[in-house]
């Protein structure tokens, strides 16, 4: 399961992302011109916008879908982003395919390790959060 979940999540990603950036590219800036998601869509250094991008993906509370559209509104690569969303998956997906597994037996030990990863990664996302705050964002543009 962890293999067809990461390779469809990363080719649904993509998809999303290319619609995004050739097709609807300025429906989504009119529809999205007071949001603070499109903040990423000033940042011109590539490892930055690379590394947004693969936290964006390792954290399970940020919005799948929305990140694919905003991201094709940016300036990163597609070989780029399509990298950092399939290596920034990894760890999600292995924890999810992992809980489903362990939901078969019940209340187990397997059941609350993945749950406690799941809280200790989302509890992460504070700190990536601050490493990839507004201020250093406005700084790389």
């Amino acid at each position: 399961g962890f293999f067809i979940a990461l390779f469809g999540a990363t080719i649904g990603a993509t998809c999303a992302f290319l619609l995004s950036r050739y097709l609807f590219h300025d429906y989504f800036h009119k529809k999205l011109a007071h949001s603070k998601w499109l903040r990423w869509t000033k940042i011109r250094d590539q490892k930055h916008l690379t590394r947004v991008a693969f936290y964006a993906r390792i954290l399970p509370f940020v919005p799948f879908n929305i990140t694919n559209y905003i991201f094709g509104l940016t300036k990163i690569k597609t070989s780029r982003y399509v990298l950092a969303t399939f290596f920034g998956l990894i760890p999600e997906i292995v924890l999810f395919v992992y809980l489903g597994e362990s939901l078969k037996e019940g209340i187990s030990q397997k059941l609350i390790a993945v749950i406690v990863a799941i809280v200790v990664l989302s509890a992460a996302g504070y700190f990536i959060e601050k490493k990839i705050n507004f201020r250093e964002t406005k700084k790389k543009h």
